[in-house]
């Protein structure tokens, strides 16, 4: 070792004094270890405290996105993370200790994605948790305790809300949330090492992704049209692998025209962290008809029941048997008839999170 033979006082001083530079400012540990006398200062950076983090990303058996795909011409949500925020807490959990974001990306032989990168950390015992970073609809927060680190969603816009009439009060309205994989180590323990000590995890996603689908009848005088689902979870406990039960949220989330099987439908996918266990469900869907007055129509359902369905239940796929039925809307002087939307050709929605 570059510092010789310490004695075990010196090493937990010498490791206290790392753990806290970032707090104190490590002249003032320097100086400690100093006044021991006889000893060959480490660097900050070491390379005995070299330790290197990998990360599995593992996506396999996602519903609606990695399997089980309902409507083919429907676009699944990627999942490529390029970041993973890396953290650790001591071993009680109540303060964070370190934490680094690693994007060394590698593919194995079996066609896993790993995310790597290296840190300086003192020898000791931790608990560490990582989550990919950079989600644009997914926020992560209270990050100082291990056991209070929470994903969840931003809340929708004014303007998207003003589309939302039958709001009931005190309703929090969120964007569905992105795709979010983690990981978390209840113990890792770092020991005095020359050369690079190595930390392995698995990653998976903490989100769910669901198909949804509604036969209309009148579907060509259909121009958009977009959904707010309630009942669902606001985030997750990322530490304890838990959803936040209060208070629950009501997703919002646009649909696309489709057809199954020669019926034409509106349809979609949409993200979330899970139905509340025993919470009604109401679905409100708002659509856009192709006139110049902007007429809308609106229509809600309680699918309470659907959620316990076979194809719920099996797959995540919400498979509406009501028809809606859409009325011609007036003509339009000059302009001809209506047209027949297909996927792809809506406009996307664009909106900002505030992380």
């Amino acid at each position: 070792m570059n510092m010789g033979r310490l004695t075990h006082f010196t090493e937990r001083l010498y490791a206290a004094c790392l753990r806290s530079a970032r707090a104190l400012g490590a002249s003032v540990c320097i100086f400690s270890l100093a006044m021991l006398g006889g000893c060959q200062l480490r660097p900050l950076v070491d390379p005995e405290y070299n330790t290197y983090v990998r990360i599995k990303i593992n996506t396999d058996n996602i519903r609606n996105v990695t399997t089980g795909i309902y409507n083919e011409d429907i676009p699944v949500p990627e999942i490529a993370p390029e970041v993973m925020h890396v953290l650790f807490y001591e071993p009680d959990g109540n303060s964070l200790v370190a934490e680094s974001f690693v994007s060394e990306s590698s593919v194995d032989e079996n066609g896993y994605t790993w995310i790597s990168g290296h840190l300086s950390l003192v020898p000791g015992d931790y608990r560490m948790l990582a989550y990919n970073f950079g989600t644009e609809g997914t926020t992560v927060e209270n990050r100082g305790n291990y056991e209070t680190v929470v994903a969840g969603s931003g809340t929708v816009s004014e303007q998207v809300l003003n589309s939302y009439s039958s709001k009931a009060p005190g309703e929090i309205v969120v964007y569905e949330p992105d795709h979010l994989t983690v990981t978390q180590l209840e113990l890792e323990t770092v020991p005095y090492h020359d050369g690079v000590h190595v930390i392995e995890a698995e990653a998976t996603t903490v989100v769910e992704t669901w198909y949804l689908q509604v036969k209309v009848e009148g579907l060509e005088y259909v121009s958009g049209a977009q959904a707010f689902l309630s009942g669902m979870h606001s985030g997750h406990l990322i530490s304890q692998g838990d959803r936040v039960e209060e208070p629950q949220n009501t997703v919002y989330f646009t649909l696309q025209s489709g057809d199954d099987a020669g019926t034409p439908v509106i349809c979609g996918i949409f993200n979330t962290f899970g139905r509340v266990p025993g919470s009604q469900n109401s679905l409100r869907l708002t659509f856009d008809i192709r006139t110049k007055d902007g007429r809308t129509v609106n229509a809600e359902y309680d699918i309470t029941d659907l959620f316990s369905s076979r194809n719920a239940l099996e797959h995540n796929w919400l498979l509406m048997e009501q028809t809606l039925t859409i009325d011609p809307p007036d003509p339009v002087p000059g302009e001809g008839g209506g047209f027949q939307p297909e996927v792809g050709d809506w406009e996307d929605e664009n909106h900002d999170i505030v992380i």
